[in-house]
């Protein structure tokens, strides 16, 4: 979290229930390894950024820092939100929780 932003998607802007979604979600992560997050379909592991889409050039200018974006889903609270990260050598850092939906619904 220490890349996360910190203004508008910040997870100070999370209700209780979407905190409680996350930490879940993270909680799941964190018993798979890198390969298996891989394999997973994106509806419940990683969705990489493409390289040309705008969410990528959005983050490389935000975050020149990195290289590989990512995003996943948090499901399970009233509004199922996206929570962007970064990929690098072995960690993921979370930069955006989405929660309004405000990148390119």
């Amino acid at each position: 979290l220490k890349k996360c932003n910190t203004d508008k998607f910040c997870i100070t802007k999370l209700v209780k229930k979407e905190v409680e979604g996350l930490y879940k979600k993270l909680g799941a992560f964190e018993d798979i390894t890198w390969r298996e997050i891989r394999q997973m379909r994106r509806e419940t592991g990683f969705s990489i950024e493409k390289k040309e889409d705008i969410n990528n050039k959005t983050l490389v200018r935000d975050y020149p820092e990195f290289d590989t974006f990512l995003h996943f889903r948090v499901s399970g609270v009233d509004n199922p939100f996206r929570v962007f990260g970064a990929m690098k050598n072995d960690l993921c850092y979370i930069l955006l929780l989405d929660v309004k939906g405000q990148i390119n619904h």
